[in-house]
């Protein structure tokens, strides 16, 4: 049994979880419109794609169908379950696992709703740049998370603790590895007392000159 103040981490409470939408359906349909407007037309259907906090798979699956291949990684074998009995014929890889890649790259890397769950900064940084460095040179990292418009603030949620960043504790690590910040699409204002946000972020790294 947990201890009376023992923290429920967002990366513990997503492992055990079977159902990826805490917030309003409607949230998750302008995700979807977003990411058609702004990611696939960036796309030829001859990438390689990894979705690393794939969930259920629901927009792996959308992803997917603009690429040629992709690797699908979740900390959830439940959530994992349910995104191979969704899509049992694709090029899709999906498996277990709580870390990206540490010898591949691809042409799309998209992490979305994951780098809150991440509590302790070393960890964090450790994450981002693992991300980073998935990235191939053209590359589009795509990121959704939740900001801080001001200090960073560790919050506890009603069924988990999560650890929402300023803009820049994700920005200067990425510039760090050669990624930048090409569009910044204001999904939704989920605080105006606690000042947070929703952002979805288009990434890219650059071709070598």
């Amino acid at each position: 049994m947990a201890a009376e103040h023992e923290t429920i981490t967002g990366s513990t409470f997503w492992e055990h979880s079977t159902d990826t939408h805490k917030a309003p359906e409607s949230y998750y349909d302008l995700v979807d419109a977003r990411i058609r407007s702004l990611v696939t037309p960036r796309l030829s259907g001859q990438e390689r794609c990894l979705d690393f906090g794939c969930g259920n798979g629901e927009f792996t699956r959308l992803l997917a169908s603009n690429c040629a291949a992709t690797l699908a990684v979740d900390v959830s074998e439940s959530l994992i379950a349910t995104a191979r009995s969704e899509d049992p014929c694709s090029d899709s890889t999906y498996v277990v696992g709580t870390s990206p890649p540490t010898s591949d790259q691809f042409d799309l890397v998209s992490c979305m709703g994951v780098l809150v769950c991440v509590l302790e900064d070393t960890q964090f940084q450790e994450l981002v740049h693992g991300l980073a460095r998935c990235v191939a040179p053209g590359g589009t990292l795509l990121l959704r998370e939740t900001l801080s418009w001001g200090a960073p603030q560790t919050v506890e949620l009603a069924e988990y603790t999560a650890r929402y960043r300023t803009p820049l504790d994700y920005l200067q690590p990425l510039a760090q590895d050669g990624i930048q910040l090409v569009h910044d699409e204001h999904l939704v204002t989920w605080s105006e007392t606690d000042a947070r946000s929703n952002h979805l972020w288009v990434l890219e790294r650059p071709l070598a000159a």
